[in-house]
């Protein structure tokens, strides 16, 4: 009887960190530099200031002023950093996927139309993500394995 109550529980339990460990073992992929970047895209200048650079108790005050006020019209958006991006293997990409599906979809950002092609093709079969090292981080180094 035990077991029937607890199978269920110990495949979800086993089948998550198996993931995690297999990640694990594969390595966190190596961030590269960029040789140029889009800026047209929202990414941030290389070797350069950001564009939208305001300080944050500024950027804070002016929120508040506007709060209420068109603040959709008024967003401002913060500067994608493209200055590195990571090849990531395919089976670590498999593992990012089963990890957690929905953060790998909202979270992960293709290097595509964000830096140059020759840069892409420096990952050769690997894909190419601007946001790889983060994931890897927040999503394998730092779950807990139960």
């Amino acid at each position: 009887p035990t077991k029937i109550v607890t199978s269920p529980l110990a495949k979800v339990v086993i089948s998550n960190n198996k993931y995690i460990i297999n990640a694990l073992s594969l390595g966190a992929p190596a961030a590269m530099a960029t040789t140029w970047v889009n800026v047209t895209q929202g990414c941030a200048p290389l070797g350069g200031e950001r564009r939208l650079d305001v300080d944050a108790q500024d950027r804070a005050a002016q929120d508040r002023e506007e709060e209420g006020s068109r603040t959709l019209l008024n967003r401002r958006l913060d500067d994608q950093e493209c200055s590195t991006f990571y090849c990531v293997v395919k089976d670590l990409d498999k593992n990012f996927k089963k990890i957690d599906s929905k953060a790998y979809q909202k979270e992960l950002t293709k290097c595509s139309g964000y830096i140059s092609e020759a840069d892409e093709e420096r990952c050769g079969h690997a894909l190419c993500y601007l946001n790889a090292g983060k994931f890897y981080v927040e999503h394998v180094d730092e779950k807990q394995i139960i």
